[in-house]
């Protein structure tokens, strides 16, 4: 009688099924942020700029005034919070750079140092083989800074910080034999952030990523730091783990060193003197548009507004040859942004337009940035940033 045994290793399945249960998770979870937070701004953006035109249309000593300022603080905190969900707490859209990432880490770093404690030690183990590589260095500096302070609340008392990089060949799909983490096969940029802090629960390891999750009893923040560097990863298509035991934790960071994402960066510039211009606002919240509508009449310019891009084209094909500039919002029903900038590039190709936005696809941003859209504005928005940026726009 002859008995055959056949062994299989699915240990990388296993890790790889597990990692991809939590990653689905994480995922749904940011979707749904950035809906309810789309659904937030749309609110914002009607409301900040309102509070502010009160207070300017009212006397200074009106008894208004202290309402309306406590209502003005609260929305900016509120603001606050939402840009932190929305563009991971960065002012602007970035673009692709050359950057050195050892000189990043350590410029980033020697600034901190300036303001930590003496109990506090830094260690370093840099690969100097790691090539210059096209990366976002302001949201690799944001997701610098997010462990380096991570690390810090964690140490109690005397303890260190130590950040490494290398280059990481996975030659298959499947684990870091050391780690037992999942990843595809390709080379990686690796960085990792190793303290001696108190260590985190196993039974709260899942949960770190999730957007206002905090281990903190008193917490002044809001927990979004390590659900904010989650999505930087994720944007520039890495990898994150965790291994965390009393006395030690590392977070590894997985960075694919190719990558084919680029974000058109356009900086606002000073204001200029308005003349008899005309502009079109395409958004599909009245609020919004009728306040757009306000400003900018107050400001000397000629307003259209529609409420969607297929009205929006209406108004633009019977107003062509006298529209200077469109505001175009990106989520719409009916017509939305991305449909209705291109319908608008074929009939003008040098049609000077702004794109404002609570919410959408970074893709999509993109794409129109790199085809001809001047500038993005976040909603909300100050009445300032708006009208200067516009200003600014149309006399160039």
């Amino acid at each position: 009688r002859l008995n055959s045994i056949f062994a299989v290793d699915v240990t990388p399945q296993y890790y790889k099924e597990q990692q991809d249960i939590q990653e689905e998770v994480l995922n749904q979870i940011s979707q749904f942020s950035q809906v309810m937070v789309g659904n937030l701004n749309n609110l914002l953006t009607a409301l900040v700029p309102n509070v502010s035109l009160m207070k300017s249309q009212l006397p200074e000593d009106h008894q208004l005034q202290s309402y309306l300022t406590t209502m003005e603080r609260s929305l900016e905190q509120t603001e606050q919070l939402v840009k932190k969900l929305v563009n991971y707490d960065l002012e602007e859209v970035e673009k692709l750079q050359e950057v050195n990432l050892n000189s990043i880490i350590k410029d980033l770093v020697d600034r901190f140092q300036e303001t930590f404690e003496e109990n506090i030690e830094f260690k370093f183990s840099l690969d100097p083989g790691i090539p210059t590589l096209q990366l976002y260095p302001k949201r690799l500096t944001q997701l610098i800074r997010i462990f380096t302070q991570n690390s810090l609340e964690a140490i109690k008392n005397k303890g260190y910080i130590k950040i490494s990089t290398q280059i990481v060949h996975i030659k298959r799909d499947g684990e870091l034999a050391s780690d037992m983490f999942y990843l595809p096969k390709g080379k990686y940029i690796e960085i990792t952030f190793e303290d001696n802090g108190v260590g985190i629960n196993p039974k709260i390891l899942p949960h770190i990523f999730k957007p206002f999750f905090s281990t903190k009893i008193k917490n002044e923040g809001v927990g979004l730091g390590l659900f904010i560097a989650y999505n930087i990863v994720r944007e520039m298509n890495g990898h994150i783990f965790v291994r965390s035991n009393p006395g030690n934790t590392v977070f590894f960071v997985y960075i694919p060193v190719q990558s084919d994402r680029e974000m058109q960066n356009v900086l606002p510039g000073k204001g200029q003197t308005a003349k008899s211009y005309r502009i079109l606002v395409i958004d599909d919240e009245y609020n919004i548009r009728s306040m757009l509508k306000e400003i900018f009449e107050m400001n000397g310019f000629t307003v259209y507004t529609a409420s969607n891009g297929k009205e929006g084209m209406t108004i633009y094909d019977q107003h062509r040859n006298e529209i200077d500039l469109v505001i175009l919002d990106m989520v719409m029903p009916v017509m939305d942004g991305k449909s209705t900038f291109r319908e608008i590039k074929k009939r003008k190709k040098d049609q000077k337009i702004i794109i404002i936005s609570g919410y959408s696809e970074r893709e999509d941003l993109q794409s129109i940035l790199q085809n001809g859209a001047l500038a993005f504005l976040s909603k909300p928005f100050q009445i300032n940033d708006i009208v200067e940026k516009v200003k600014h726009i149309l006399a160039n």
